[in-house]
């Protein structure tokens, strides 16, 4: 107890009361005051030794989980698909037989290739997390349509173009001379010709015999003549139609019209333009200019009319018969009224009976 205590800490001087020896007549020992660190110490290197393996160590932060790595999805497949347009619309300017019409009704193929491509990368890297790009695939759809879209410009253009057009108007022209020098002489008072090319292709210096069963060759026929009977028009009809055939007409509308009666006749096809007979009347309509009770005019069907003028015929005949029916009725109950004297202007009739008088009398 008599030795001294020796503290040393480097740097700090010990205070002279604290190297005096203890005794038990002091009291318990007082603290030692904790010398102020400087800021500019340097800490003990024993203290900034990492902890020990599970043991947390003084200012250290939990380390984080590892995160999946991401995989972006959808990159390649647009890619890919962006390089086969930009080769089909290439195609289709250098090789004229090139279909992009049946090309861009493949587009969605894109999005079978985009799950397949999904499938394949969750299958490869399972534990990776998938991030879709979707501006990306956003910008290359706009592209893909814009670019399909320009390249199918040239196409409909050339379909539904002026050229189309003046082709078809010509053709049509000649066609119409060729009839009016056989169609001469059978009572057809006016043509037109109607012509429509079928598919994608055509020559703009096509002729007449380069068109094919696949192409509307439409003629209309005005025939002359007041047909007062179905035969009559029918057998005017059937003169002109061997004409039409031979010069590739597969589509007719045959007309014929009077003061009161109106005639017209469709044939489409070959069956139709080789009809004869009552399968030609089959096809004829027929209709008469008619007045109805209020005064208004109009053309009417013919069998529809007649069926109508017969039934209010048969129904005048009816109400003539019930008004006669009712007119013999009277007659029969005025002249038994008069037998009993009971009729107008008879003295029964000017002054009231008396009270059961008149009944015995007719009793």
């Amino acid at each position: 107890m008599n030795d001294k205590i020796e503290l040393s800490l480097p740097g700090t001087p010990i205070p002279e009361e604290l190297l005096q020896p203890a005794t038990l007549a002091d009291g318990p020992a007082p603290a030692a005051p904790q010398p102020p660190v400087p800021e500019d110490a340097v800490p003990d290197p024993v203290f900034a030794q990492p902890a020990p393996a599970g043991k947390k160590g003084r200012g250290e932060k939990p380390p984080k989980p590892d995160k999946p790595p991401v995989r972006r999805v959808g990159t390649f497949t647009l890619g890919v698909a962006l390089i086969l347009t930009g080769l089909c619309i290439t195609a289709s300017f250098i090789m004229p037989g090139f279909d992009i019409v049946t090309v861009a009704k493949m587009a969605p193929l894109v999005l079978v290739a985009l799950g397949l491509e999904i499938l394949w990368v969750t299958a490869r890297h399972g534990s990776s997390r998938l991030k879709y790009d979707f501006l990306s695939m956003f910008v290359c759809f706009i592209l893909i349509c814009a670019s399909l879209a320009a390249a199918c410009v040239p196409v409909f253009w050339k379909y539904y173009g002026p050229e189309r057009d003046l082709t078809e108007y010509r053709l049509a022209h000649e066609l119409e001379q060729k009839l009016y020098d056989g169609l001469s002489g059978l009572g057809v008072t006016d043509c037109s010709v109607y012509i429509n090319l079928s598919g994608m292709e055509f020559d703009k210096d096509m002729t007449l015999s380069d068109l094919t069963l696949q192409d509307q060759v439409h003629a209309n026929l005005t025939l002359s003549g007041d047909f007062k009977e179905q035969a009559e028009f029918v057998a005017a009809g059937e003169k002109v139609l061997p004409v039409l055939r031979q010069n590739g007409v597969n589509d007719v509308d045959l007309y014929a019209s009077s003061a009161t009666d109106r005639w017209e006749a469709s044939l489409y096809g070959i069956f139709s333009l080789n009809a004869a007979g009552d399968d030609f009347a089959r096809r004829v309509s027929h209709e008469v200019f008619v007045t109805d009770a209020d005064g208004d005019s109009y053309w009417y069907d013919a069998e529809a009319w007649a069926s109508r003028a017969a039934y209010e015929e048969e129904m005048r005949q009816q109400r003539a018969k019930e008004q006669a029916q009712d007119e013999a009725y009277q007659s029969g109950y005025q002249a038994a009224l008069a037998e009993y004297g009971l009729g107008e202007g008879s003295a029964a009739d000017s002054e009231p009976p008396a009270d059961g008088e008149g009944l015995d009398q007719a009793a």
